[in-house]
């Protein structure tokens, strides 16, 4: 065994004795032999011959269980197993000792001896699917964890399972530490820890694997003691198990040995491996055939013995791999270059390589390919990675490509059997792969790379007679241009191909040279003597011209200020001519006698296109100028930029007021119009908010404060759970299971710490009938059941046993707690439905489930108030939200009351539109009680029947209906967050008489109108 877990499940390796052994004179077999020698450990270190003790050991013991019935259970029938807490915290097991060296395991539960037993003579505890440990509840969950994510990242990085449950141990003395007792597990059946989600508990099951005894202990015993175990056959029929058979055998190959003994119901979970032991076992020469003996492997006898030569390369890297290697040999299935081209075909040449390169180069890529050719040779590869993650790479590469059935997966849980089988099935089911025609498809592809590599040939070809290649032109071309260098306005493809090479660089020498004299002396066209015709001049004539000059300059001076200050205000450049100056003088003047108006207006195109339009525009402004001076002094503020049609619509809306309608009433009228923006903004927030239809009344604004204040006062559960149809289903049996939690919590607050834990699970009904029909007799004593019973309770109890009386009504609250218990156990799936996280089954809070219960009991908790509270993102804002329509709606309704009296409303309808518009608004925010669940929508916004509404039929006829109905299909659009619209459409539904409700003949406010 050449490979361990430590502790801290870091793999050891056991170090080589001799590090030159391979470069020493040694035989081959010799040489073979040691360094099969330097994978095992047979050392303490090996958990596989030694368990570890420590505390940080990774194990976990399994106590006071049949490793028998474990085998029969996990590996025979596929049961699962659940793990139990013991009386012990996991730091108190450690000041004990250990696991190991604490109390047996029989006594690290309290068990009572009556306990029944089966026809084999076991008892309950031993033939069930719970595993008892030493571990305390914090501990034991703690470690399963651990022990969970440490085997998945295993498994993901090294692509094997080393987590096993061991069964049975042998206990060995080790002469090397002094006759040091050690302990090593014999059968180790593979299994992995699953639970649901982080709040179930971990189940242990077996995996779909072999059952492997300890290879390291019986290469360790055959070496070191001369000891053969017996072989493990779990196919193999006899009266016994296949588990109890081995034990026995190994019992016996043991038998006469000091300190040697076969514990068979030892129980350990841990990790342990084999992997350098599997390779220590295959370089076993005596496992090879014997006509194809392992030391005559090229491979061994060059890392053993002859070393490996060094081979020729045919041709370098760099050369061009297209007359080398035909189409039809590149068998590719990703895209490779020239190097991985090259590499693929040496590894088909059957030549050993070593390709390296950092990440990104290609190397993944280039292993599918070399599978794929291989394969397509008829070749069988096997492809070998340290991390889990290269094969997946490269099976994934495979995949994509579409020859990924080829593969056959060996590692991980893939490894197993039955999915080694149903993978062979898979490829075996494809058939014969079709083949087209190569022929054609090869010809095709030559003639087409044929054709690219003439260009690239043509491309690099120097051409005469200037000894430059195309490839090199179009580049410097591509540089200047980068470089930002403009096209040349002359031509020079007439006498530039005939340059030769030493003319060209006499020509760019002379274009050095002037660059250099142009950048000394400037431009020529800005050069002083620029223009000047003659070629001498006298002293005379040069003084005559410095005096003119000199005047020249002075006024050209003074000319320049003045026009750069006129450019300037201009915002144009200061003009460098006479000319230049003559035209900025025009441009000047003209703008000097234009009208002060906007710059805007001078560009405006309609100077050009209308100019008469402009005019008539023009008088009948001023028309309009003096016709709002004689209206202005009876008009309020801001009067004038009234729209036409909002005037005329106003005239017609007042025409319909009664006489009557004096100036208190239009002030109340204001103030609704002035509060109704607030009730509409508060509505719609509140109606967004709760994903439901904007109210168009106020008994819709009521019902909607209703919901909203039953939203916010829903239990904190998940949406999930909140919106169960389970609450409507099983309302009754949601009940029963509250009570049962309740009766549960009740029992466990009466009983006290009075109990141990342990008392709630066992079986007490016997022993209190016992200690019942004995009552106080003396000679009880004398009766076995009441003996056990009474061993049984003082097992259960933390302090000294109480009166027989006391201790009846004790066990009578214990017996009942267990039977709520197992009330709400069984109703598990119905209290995760309905209750959530907050449901622990008999160990919730039965305070909280109470309170869920009452809340959906009541008259907010139907089924559309549930809906939409899950719905619901913040429910606390949904209170604060109803509370804020409440006091909105609170600010209209005495005003409303007001006005409907004003317009003379009388009679019973009147009265009774009246009563159902306070009924739906100020009743519904003095209550703030009920749901959401009678009516329109998710939350039951109800719309009402208008269509027979007398004030409707008098409103206007078919042209009125027509605008309300266009009123209504604004504000559908307008509900949710749109608050600006939805106040736009409730403006359309407004009555011409300025109210707002329609006018009836008999006076009073229509319910929709409010």
């Amino acid at each position: 065994m050449s490979e361990t877990v430590s502790p801290e499940n870091e793999p050891v390796t056991a170090a080589a004795t001799e590090p030159s052994v391979l470069r020493s004179g040694l035989p081959l077999a010799a040489k073979l032999d040691r360094a099969r020698m330097d994978l095992l450990d047979l050392s303490a270190r090996n958990r596989l011959l030694n368990l570890p003790q420590a505390r940080r050991s990774r194990m976990l013991d399994i106590v006071d269980e049949r490793a028998t019935e474990i085998y029969r259970l996990l590996v025979g029938e596929g049961r699962r197993f659940t793990f139990l807490p013991g009386r012990e915290t996991e730091e108190e097991q450690v000041e004990e000792g250990g696991a190991e060296g604490g109390a047996a395991a029989g006594e690290a539960l309290a068990q009572p001896e009556d306990e029944a037993v089966d026809a084999r003579g076991l008892a309950a505890r031993h033939t069930d699917t719970k595993l008892q440990t030493r571990l305390g509840s914090e501990g034991l969950q703690r470690r399963l964890l651990d022990l969970h994510l440490d085997a998945r990242t295993l498994e993901e990085e090294q692509g094997v399972n080393i987590l096993f449950l061991a069964l049975g141990t042998l206990v060995w003395t080790d002469p090397a530490a002094g006759g040091q007792l050690r302990r090593a597990p014999l059968v180790l059946v593979p299994v992995q820890l699953e639970r649901g989600s982080a709040t179930e508990r971990f189940r242990l099951a077996a995996r779909p694997e072999d059952v492997a005894t300890n290879l390291s202990l019986e290469a360790f015993l055959d070496r070191e003691h001369g000891i053969t175990l017996p072989a493990f056959d779990a196919e193999a029929e006899s009266e016994t198990d296949p588990f109890t058979a081995y034990v026995t055998a190994v019992a016996e190959a043991v038998h006469g040995r000091k300190g040697w003994e076969v514990r068979p119901d030892e129980v350990i979970l841990g990790f342990f491996s084999f992997s350098k032991f599997l390779m220590y076992r295959d370089l076993d020469p005596a496992v090879w055939p014997a006509d194809a003996p392992l030391t005559d492997r090229p491979l061994i006898r060059g890392l053993l013995d002859e070393g490996f030569g060094v081979e020729d390369v045919d041709f370098d890297e760099d050369v061009p791999v297209d007359p080398l290697i035909g189409p039809e040999d590149l068998v590719h299935i990703v895209d490779a270059d020239a190097s991985q081209t090259l590499a693929i075909h040496e590894a088909r040449r059957g030549r050993d390589l070593v390709i390296q390169g950092p990440p990104g180069t290609g190397k993944s890529q280039t292993i599918a390919n070399v599978i794929a050719a291989a394969v397509a040779d008829g070749k069988t590869v096997l492809f070998v990675a340290e991390k889990m993650a290269a094969l997946e790479v490269v099976k994934r590469r495979l995949d994509q490509a579409g020859v990924g059935e080829v593969c056959l997966e060996l590692h991980s849980h893939k490894a197993t059997k039955r999915a080694v089988l149903e993978d062979l099935k898979r490829s075996w089911e494809l058939g014969t792969p079709r083949i087209g025609d190569d022929e054609t498809l090869f010809h095709r592809l030559g003639r087409s790379r044929a054709q690219l590599n003439a260009h690239a040939e043509r491309l690099h070809r120097a051409l005469e007679p200037t000894g430059l290649t195309p490839y090199q032109v179009i580049g410097e071309l591509v540089r200047l241009r980068a470089a930002g260098v403009a096209p040349a306005d002359f031509d020079l493809a007439e006498a530039a191909p005939g340059w030769t090479a030493p003319e060209r660089t006499a020509l760019a020498a002379t274009l050095d040279d002037l660059a250099r004299r142009i950048e000394a002396e400037g431009p020529p066209a800005s050069h002083p003597w620029r223009g000047v015709g003659l070629d001498t001049i006298s002293p005379l004539d040069a003084d005559r011209r410095l005096a003119e000059i000199a005047a020249l300059e002075r006024g050209l001076t003074g000319w320049r200020a003045e026009a750069e200050v006129v450019a300037g205000l201009l915002d144009l450049p200061a003009p460098a001519t006479l000319d230049g100056s003559s035209r900025l003088l025009a441009r000047a003047e003209r703008l000097a006698a234009a009208p002060d108006l906007p710059p805007a207006v001078f560009l405006d195109p309609v100077w050009s296109v209308a100019a008469d339009d402009v005019a008539v525009l023009v008088e009948t402004g001023l028309a309009l100028r003096d016709q709002a001076t004689r209206l202005r002094p009876g008009l309020a503020p801001g009067a004038d930029g009234l729209a036409t049609a909002d005037l005329q619509a106003a005239r017609d809306r007042l025409a319909v007021l009664p006489a009557g309608f004096d100036a208190a009433a239009r002030d109340r009228l204001a103030r609704v119009v002035a509060a109704l923006p607030a009730v509409i903004e508060a509505g719609s927030r509140l109606a967004g908010h709760l994903g439901l239809p904007a109210p168009e009344t106020l008994r819709e604004a009521g019902a909607l404060i209703r919901c909203g204040a039953a939203v916010a006062a829903a239990p904190d559960l998940p949406a999930e759970q909140l919106a169960a149809e389970s609450w409507e289903a099983e309302r009754a049996a949601l009940t029963d299971l509250v009570e049962a939690v309740r009766a549960a919590h009740d029992a466990r607050l009466a009983a006290g710490d009075r109990v141990t834990e342990a008392a709630w699970s066992t079986g007490l009904a016997e022993a209190r009938q016992a200690i019942a029909e004995t009552g106080g007799s003396l000679f009880r004593i004398f009766s076995g059941r009441w003996r056990r019973a009474n061993r049984l309770v003082k097992s259960i109890l933390t302090g000294p046993k109480p009166e027989d009386g006391e201790l009846i009504q004790l066990l009578d609250r214990v017996i009942a707690g267990q039977a709520a218990a197992a009330r709400a156990e069984a109703g598990d799936a119905l209290g995760r439905a309905a209750f959530g996280p907050v449901w622990r089954g008999a160990r919730s809070a039965p305070e909280r489930l109470e309170a869920m219960l009452a809340w959906v009991n009541g008259p907010a908790g139907d089924a559309a108030t549930r809906r939409t509270a899950a719905a619901c993102a913040d429910r606390p804002l949904a209170g604060d939200l109803a509370a804020r329509l409440g006091a909105a709606v609170a600010a209209v309704a005495d005003d409303l009351d007001r006005l409907a009296q004003d317009r003379g409303a009388g009679g019973p309808g009147a009265a009774r539109h009246r009563s159902g518009r306070r009924t739906g608004a100020a009743g519904g925010i003095r209550s703030g009680a009920g749901g959401c669940g009678r009516g329109r929508g998710r939350c039951g916004l109800r719309r009402p029947d208008r269509s027979d509404h007398p004030g409707r039929r008098a409103a206007g006829g078919p042209g009125r209906s027509a605008r309300n109905a266009s009123a209504r299909g604004r504000a559908r659009r307008c509900r949710g967050h749109r608050p600006r619209r939805f106040r736009a459409a409730l403006a359309g539904r407004r009555p011409r008489g300025g109210g707002l409700g329609h006018h009836r003949p008999g006076g009073g406010l229509a319910d929709g109108g409010a």
